[in-house]
């Protein structure tokens, strides 16, 4: 049995609140007849504009490293791709792996240790402008609140964004709505903020109840990383601001951590509670790797998110299946997110909960007819272009 090629899909989906993104959809083939499934998720979030690789050209290069390698050796098979977006190749593989075993992924990583992990809805920013009335925005977060709720979840995390009274008025509003029947999990500030400015707005808001905080110190662009054929700026976080913050609010705090060397930092300057990872940016092996390396020097851990659609969240829960421990709501909603999915039957959602997967590898099957008709269009670069176009004159 050897693998015969891979072809890759790139679609794009809209989510409840009108935003598009794209996803490449990777299937690696076999001279058996099984297919493992792979996912690179939420383009928009890593590519903001129109800077795509050439897919066509990447596909043409997989095909040409992976042909002929042996499926039940997952690293050979990844060696041999050296790089090639290796979190999706990595999920394809793992998935295609446990399909010729009959096996679920949690099995292949150690077993299955939970049937469900605590899940929490994303409520994004406020994008009222400062000088306008956000009384409709308002009325249409607690609209998507209400929806999430009468599907039996009752748990958000909420984006916090620049028009800070805007936020204080959603917040208001959704606690009359809503009162203790929906917890907040946490409060997301994605690093638009100096510690100090994170810090009053932490405070504001404390009687709302969160859990923890995330991503609570500004960003600063520094040097371009290499990360197989892709280069990316790394992004400097003010570690020793993070740390004084945590020590001054007395709430849990978490970051998005993905090498062994920002783990061991953020642990040193006690910068951090719990480390924020996610399967679709490492792959399934290197997340499970982190997420343990991350217990074994004393940080609490959440599985953070792309917003990915069914094989990614999948995946997602299959690694966190098989951990030791679960230190809190995983953050994975793309299958309630999106309004379309590529999957013949999405994930599933109880009680708050995201529900592990059963079958063999990922246990989400692919319905190629919906591939072809979410196809990318290039819908989202040409909102975009018209936005900054502006009106016509």
């Amino acid at each position: 049995m050897h693998v015969t090629g891979c072809k890759f899909f790139l679609i794009e989906t809209y989510r409840e609140t009108g935003a598009i993104s794209e996803h490449l959809m990777v299937r690696v083939d076999t001279d058996s007849g099984h297919t493992g499934w792979g996912e690179w998720s939420d383009l928009s979030h890593i590519h903001p504009g129109s800077d795509f690789p050439n897919f066509g050209q990447l596909e043409e290069e997989a095909n040409h490293r992976i042909a002929g390698a042996d499926p039940l050796d997952v690293s050979g098979a990844m060696d041999r791709l050296d790089g090639i977006l290796a979190p999706a190749f990595d999920i394809a593989l793992y998935d295609l792996l446990g399909k010729i075993l009959g096996a679920p992924v949690y099995v292949l990583l150690g077993g299955k240790r939970r049937d469900r992990i605590p899940f929490c809805y994303p409520i994004f920013p406020m994008a009222t402008p400062d000088d306008e009335d956000p009384a409709q925005e308002v009325r249409d977060n607690l609209r998507r609140v209400g929806r999430v709720v009468d599907m039996g979840q009752h748990r958000i995390r909420k984006y916090i964004g620049y028009n800070v009274e805007s936020e204080a008025a959603w917040l208001s509003a959704f606690h009359k709505e809503f009162g203790d029947s929906v917890d907040i999990k946490s409060f997301d500030l994605s690093g638009r903020f100096h510690w100090q400015d994170a810090l009053a707005i932490l405070r504001r808001f404390w009687d709302y109840g969160y859990e923890l905080a995330e991503s609570v110190s500004r960003r600063s662009r520094g040097r371009v990383s290499w990360v197989g054929n892709y280069a990316s700026r790394v992004e400097m976080r003010d570690v020793k601001g993070m740390a004084e913050l945590r020590r001054q609010l007395g709430r849990p705090i978490s970051e998005h951590l993905n090498s062994e060397e920002d783990l061991l930092l953020f642990k040193e300057h006690e910068a951090v509670d719990l480390a924020n990872i996610a399967t679709c940016g490492n792959g399934i092996a290197r997340a499970k790797y982190l997420f343990d390396f991350a217990h074994s020097i004393g940080l609490g851990t959440l599985h953070g998110t792309t917003q990915e659609l069914s094989i990614g969240t999948a995946a997602a829960a299959h690694v966190m299946a098989s951990l030791d421990s679960i230190d809190a709501p995983c953050d994975p909603a793309g299958p309630l997110l999106y309004q379309q999915d590529c999957a013949a039957e999405r994930v599933r959602y109880e009680d708050s909960c995201l529900v592990v997967p059963e079958g063999p590898g990922l246990g989400i099957e692919i319905d190629e007819d919906k591939l072809e008709e979410l196809a990318y269009t290039g819908a989202r670069l040409r909102q975009l272009r018209s936005s900054a176009a502006g009106p016509a004159h």
